[in-house]
């Protein structure tokens, strides 16, 4: 290793010190400005795995031990059949989209059934708080990108699935 330091001009051995000084130093700041900086919302990169699910549906329902017991296995279920569909790629994203709503709705539906009226309400007020989050989400996407009502471009209407509306 000394050798190796002889043979480097001293520049270049100086010029070698300041760019590892200047990274650590840059690492540092940006960690301090990560960790001072307010956050507005928690945000997660991954979905949540089926315990931290019912922990929350613990906490936000006040989910007795026995309701616990029921809603658990839906939730894994539900993670499973997720799961399975992450994993399958002979679907298109819109049918996709749609088994993913039908496998969220079909769970929610299991869970309704366990809960008391109180905690059906307060369940669909979750739901209701979700839905709004994710269609803000939708449109701040859709205005970064360059795609809002004010620029005159429109999102593109549903596919019809060759049902008629109740109106018709």
């Amino acid at each position: 290793m000394t050798r190796l330091i002889r043979n480097v001009p001293a520049a270049g051995l100086l010029f070698m010190l300041a760019l590892l000084l200047s990274f650590s130093v840059a690492m540092r700041a940006q960690n301090a400005s990560m960790t001072s900086a307010p956050m507005s919302a928690p945000s997660r990169s991954h979905p949540m795995n089926p315990r931290e699910q019912l922990r929350h549906l613990t906490r936000t329902l006040n989910l007795s031990p026995t309701e616990q017991q029921e809603i658990l296995p839906i939730l894994q279920d539900q993670d499973h059949q997720l799961q399975s569909l992450r994993k399958d790629h002979s679907f298109t994203r819109q049918v996709r989209r749609q088994q993913r709503h039908s496998i969220n709705v079909t769970a929610q539906q299991k869970i309704k059934a366990v809960l008391n009226d109180a905690q059906k309400k307060q369940f669909d007020a979750m739901l209701a708080r979700r839905r709004e989050r994710m269609q803000a989400h939708r449109q701040q996407r859709m205005q970064q990108n360059g795609a809002s009502p004010a620029n005159g471009v429109q999102p593109s209407p549903p596919a019809s699935n060759g049902s008629q509306s109740p109106t018709q």
